[in-house]
């Protein structure tokens, strides 16, 4: 039909169509062409209006229909949502946009807030672990935050106490190494010479001491002082031989073993001094009235030189210490009474082997016997 009315012409009130093949003039009604013999269209009704067309009138032509088009979103530019509020009018979300000044929910949790991760901070570095667990991301109850940080506290508190206890035990044990280096450095030199010599020259030596004690026993006879004759008369006896010593001031008596010669016997008659060359040890023994009221713990700490290896015992009335210091090792015991005290002094060279010294200056004390310490001599 197209066809054929683009081959119409209109002619005054007639109708000239033409062959829409070859353009040649055609005669109104027919159905070929005299030029070319090809069949003409029939006009037909038209699909838009539903008419067929009249010859020598023209067709009626309407815009064709177009199919409905779905609405697509549109983005509204920046301002838009604002302005419409402003306006008054309602607005509708449009889906896939983000109104400006918004921020999108998160779509995971951060990996510090994870629990999983919190707790392995906290076995394996807890102050981070700390750190993760107060901050927001951390979806624990307040309390259980509370309870794992007192935890830890406590924790540290106890590290702190047990560190502490451990470096002072080291700093003791190192002291006392120090000390023991100190005796082993020292009494070889101490002991050498004392010792070689004292056992080449003993015998003149111990022969001048009990020349001269004979001699001080017999000044001591002449004053009437029986407690020192009796200790002057020990002394001048050979040295191969053990020293029974007895004091008639405080009625005390002691036996020294064998080797031990009297150095002096005090003038007032409390006591006496005795010396082993073999040992290089000293041995006194006093008796004084107990005019301050001492009791044992007071005699200690007179006997104390601020050593911090000092060891104490007591035994009924018996008191006695052990000290050493740079250079000596000491030993003291006394009986000490209400109304006298009676006490033994002993010191010998600073030496790593002390087990010789020690049983000696032990069976001394154990031969002490106090006098009526309940008196003042």
């Amino acid at each position: 039909m197209a066809s054929l009315a683009r081959g119409m012409a209109f002619r005054g009130k007639g109708v000239i169509m033409f062959c829409p093949h070859c353009n040649a003039s055609v005669a109104d009604g027919s159905k070929f062409c005299p030029s070319c013999g090809k069949p003409l269209e029939t006009p037909e009704a038209s699909p838009q209006t539903g008419q067929t067309p009249q010859y020598g009138q023209p067709l009626e032509t309407s815009t064709p229909a177009t199919a409905p088009v779905e609405p697509t979103a549109v983005i509204p530019p920046v301002g838009a949502a604002s302005q419409a509020n402003a306006a008054g009018t309602p607005t509708t979300p449009t889906p896939g946009y983000t109104p400006p000044g918004t921020v999108p929910p998160a779509a995971t949790e951060p990996w510090y807030g994870k629990t999983w991760v919190i707790i392995l901070f906290l076995i394996f570095f807890w102050p981070v672990g700390l750190i993760l667990m107060w901050m927001k991301t951390c979806k624990w109850e307040k309390a259980v935050k509370v309870v794992v940080t007192v935890l830890f506290a406590v924790y540290v508190a106890a590290s702190i106490f047990f560190v502490t206890s451990i470096m002072s035990s080291l700093t003791n044990l190192a002291a006392t190494s120090a000390t023991q280096s100190a005796v082993t450095s020292t009494q070889p030199s101490t002991n050498s010479g004392s010792s070689s010599d004292n056992k080449d020259s003993g015998n003149s030596s111990n022969s001048g001491s009990s020349n001269s004690g004979s001699s001080n026993s017999g000044n001591s006879g002449s004053s009437g002082n029986s407690g020192s004759s009796g200790s002057g008369s020990s002394g001048s006896s050979s040295s191969s031989s053990a020293i029974n010593y007895s004091n008639t001031r405080y009625g005390y008596s002691c036996t020294l073993p064998a080797g031990f010669t009297l150095l002096s016997e005090s003038a007032n008659g409390d006591g006496a001094t005795y010396f082993n060359s073999q040992y290089n040890m000293t041995v006194k023994v006093f008796g004084f009235n107990n005019t301050d009221g001492m009791d044992g713990s007071q005699l200690e700490e007179g006997w104390w030189n601020g050593s911090t290896s000092a060891s104490t015992q007591n035994i009924d009335n018996l008191w006695m210490l052990y000290q050493y210091d740079s250079t000596k090792e000491y030993v003291y015991a006394a009986y000490v009474g209400t109304g006298s005290i009676v006490e033994v002094d002993i010191d010998f060279p600073l030496q790593s082997d002390n087990t010789d010294e020690m049983d000696i200056a032990s069976e001394i004390m154990v031969s002490l016997t106090p006098g009526d310490l309940t008196v003042a001599h």
